[in-house]
């Protein structure tokens, strides 16, 4: 389960951000303000802004559903649920972070990669065009931990890798390559970085 995560919107991430979404961003697309505002720490229910094919755009994290809120969809049966299947042809999205939380024992640990940004795999819906909040919701995808990464918990955000973010968003990349793993209704078609190429510290 993802449900705390930072990202840094220093000058530097947002010059790395844009290197990274370059390979296949257009340059007319929206984009986080400029002005650099340091690290934000994002919890569910908060608006925030994620990539979408039409660029960066403002969503509130999770879906509301009775007196709830969703926040994570489970990647392993996403394509058994009509209500997310139905998100995944058109509504993927990536969510960049430097890091997400854990917590173990009742002790958190942050987690980030090594020497990158991490891109969360998710989903998002649109919301009814106002002028002022945000445009949609969204929610992340999760997958069963790997080592070492399972000593901590026993979910972990699906993280697409630098290589598949264009695929990711793309859907009829998604139904060429990946097309066999479909009928089997498991949504880890992007293959995710996996544990051990991960750092994690308390904090």
């Amino acid at each position: 389960m993802c449900s705390r995560f930072e990202m840094s919107w220093t000058k530097r991430d947002l010059e790395n951000l844009r290197e990274i979404l370059a390979q296949f961003s257009a340059p007319s697309m929206p984009w986080p303000k400029e002005d650099p505002v340091g690290p934000q720490d994002y919890a569910p229910s908060e608006v925030l802004p994620i990539f979408t094919p039409q660029g960066f755009v403002p969503m509130r994290w999770g879906f509301p559903m009775g007196t709830k809120r969703i926040i994570n969809g489970r990647a392993e049966s996403l394509l058994k649920k009509p209500f997310f299947r139905s998100l995944w042809g058109e509504g993927r999205c990536l969510i960049p972070a430097t890091r997400f939380y854990e917590w173990h024992r009742e002790r958190p640990y942050a987690i980030h990669l090594k020497d990158s940004l991490l891109f969360m795999a998710g989903l998002f819906r649109p919301m009814p065009p106002c002028d002022r909040g945000p445009t949609g919701e969204f929610i992340i995808l999760t997958q069963e931990a790997s080592p070492p990464m399972n000593r901590i918990h026993s979910r972990m955000p699906v993280l697409v890798p630098r290589h598949a973010l264009k695929d990711y968003l793309r859907e009829e990349a998604i139904a060429e390559s990946f097309n066999p793993f479909l009928g089997e209704g498991s949504a880890l078609i992007i293959e995710p970085l996996h544990g051990e190429q991960l750092s994690f510290f308390d904090v």
